[in-house]
Formats: structure tokens, sequence, C-alpha cells
């Protein structure tokens, strides 16, 4: 089946086509963004090594934000969440951030209910989870073997915390802070294993004893 099918096309703005059929254009405004769903958590190696896929997905990122600038943020949270999910995964932190912005001021009622739109409207339970999934993720990424620590840190939160958060592997970041120039964190598995840490462009392999913490420690540039 995936022998047949399409390749990745790009479209005459630069951006990754939301439709390979020739007659079907994209359609920025869409609340979906189903085209990127491959983006929703990570890159695959195949558009992680194609510069002009890369610069397609941006695009194509880049488009459907500025209709949702247009449209001040007046969009269902699913739709966010989706474009949330993708640019999180690029590293386009401050277009995460000003999603987080529009979810966390505008798709709740005052008893902390979500909802589906902006201001009253009704009960979605979308971003129950999508809100703190995308902030995690802004600050936390896994795949088995590796971890990135602050992978889409915004400069609006240059200092802060987070703690048990749950990576590939069975590994625990069981607490991690950060400061300007800075990052600490303290992990803990079930089972020995070594595994990369990476930060601003850092690697430090950290050899993981079973049920036991290590410190990991990076001076970002």
């Amino acid at each position: 089946m995936l022998a047949k099918m399409p390749d990745y096309q790009v479209n005459a703005d630069g951006a990754l086509k939301e439709w390979t059929w020739p007659s079907l254009d994209d359609n920025y405004p869409h609340r979906h963004a189903s085209h990127l769903y491959m983006l929703f958590y990570g890159i695959p190696e195949d558009i992680a090594a194609n510069p002009k896929l890369l610069a397609a997905c941006r695009r194509a990122i880049e488009l459907r934000m500025n209709e949702r600038v247009k449209q001040d943020g007046g969009i269902m949270a699913f739709g966010m969440v989706q474009l949330g999910q993708a640019a999180v995964s690029m590293g386009q932190a401050e277009t995460v951030y000003t999603m987080l912005r529009w979810l966390a001021n505008r798709y709740y009622y005052a008893n902390m209910v979500s909802s589906h739109n902006p201001g009253p409207s009704v009960f979605n339970v979308d971003i129950s989870g999508g809100l703190p999934d995308l902030t995690i993720r802004m600050l936390v990424q896994s795949k088995p073997g590796q971890i990135q620590l602050l992978p889409a840190l915004p400069t609006a939160l240059h200092t802060g915390s987070i703690a048990g958060v749950l990576a590939h592997g069975q590994i625990l970041v069981k607490s991690m802070e950060w400061q300007p120039g800075h990052v600490v964190a303290v992990l803990q598995s079930p089972k020995a294993q070594t595994v990369a840490v990476r930060a601003g462009g850092k690697t430090s392999q950290v050899r993981l004893a079973a049920g036991k913490e290590a410190r990991v420690e990076f001076r970002l540039e």
C-alpha cells in the first residue's frame, strides 16, 4: 500500500499540499490540518532528511497560522491542537506559545469546563488532553533511546520547571528546571539503560541504573 501512495507534493505557495488531487486547492482557513498528521508526534525520517519537505511543512503551518491570526484564534479547539502538534514537532516555539495562550485563555468556562469554540460554545474535551500535551512536548520530547529537553521553548518561558514527565523506554523525567543558559533534569528508570539526552544542540549519554536517579545538566549557549 505504501508503494501505491503518491509522494508528498509542494504547492505554488511553497507549502506542503493538502490534497494531491490536481483539481483540489489548499484551504488555509479550514480548521483541520490533517495533511500534517505525520508531524503530530515528531518528524519522520523521510521528512527530516529532506530540506525541501521540511521547508514546505513550515510554510504550511505558517499559512494556516496566518489565518488563525486573522480570526484572532477563533477556531475550534481540535483544529488548534492539530496545528500545534505539528508546530511543536517542528520546533516553532513562538507559534506554539501563541496557540497555548489562545487555548488557555479562550476555551474554558468559568467552572474550568472546556469548550469547542472560543467564548460561550458547547462542551468539548479536545483541549483537556491537547493543551497539557502541547505544553509538555514544548519542554520534553522523546523517542526510543533519546530525550530532548526544551525542544521548543518560547522566549516568554525563559525560566521554569516541570516534573513527572514520562518518556519513551520507561524513563521518568522526575524533575527539570531551567533558566537562561542552563537546564538540569533528574531521570529515573526501572531498568538499567543508556539514553542520549539532548539540549541546546548538545548531547550527553546518560547511564541509568535500575531504580536510581541520574542528574543531567547542560550549559546552553
